[in-house]
């Protein structure tokens, strides 16, 4: 029989795993990116119950020029609203939710609002 190659530890990971790592929200330019990093994280309201569940963190996005806008979702049965914070011209929020199918919406200067997709 012939010699299997030497066992490598790469051959045998799937590519298509997860691998943690610190969640950040990109900006379009570089010297504007913003990295929350850990020490950034135990700082804010909630970091416990962050690293307690086991959720995704997901960043949620408002590109359009407004005034105030907030989010809500189904995943405390729509029992908060949380506003987004301003980084440049956009409004952004991480949140991490629960493993699962979620709705939300965001509130734009006290109404909600619908984002329609470009086909």
């Amino acid at each position: 029989m012939g010699q299997s190659p030497p066992h490598s530890p790469r051959a045998t990971q799937s590519p298509l795993m997860f691998t943690p790592h610190i969640p950040f929200i990109s900006l379009q330019k570089p010297d504007e990116m913003l990295v929350i990093n850990h020490s950034l994280m135990q700082a804010s309201s909630g970091y416990e119950d962050m690293c307690n569940e086991q959720g995704f963190p997901t960043a949620f996005t408002w590109t359009y020029s407004d005034k105030e806008i907030a989010l809500e979702g189904s995943w405390d049965n729509w029992n908060t609203r949380k506003p987004l914070q301003r980084l440049g011209e956009k409004f952004t929020i991480m949140r991490v939710p629960l493993s699962g199918v979620y709705q939300y919406r965001f509130i734009v200067d006290g109404q909600w609002r619908i984002l329609s997709l470009k086909t």
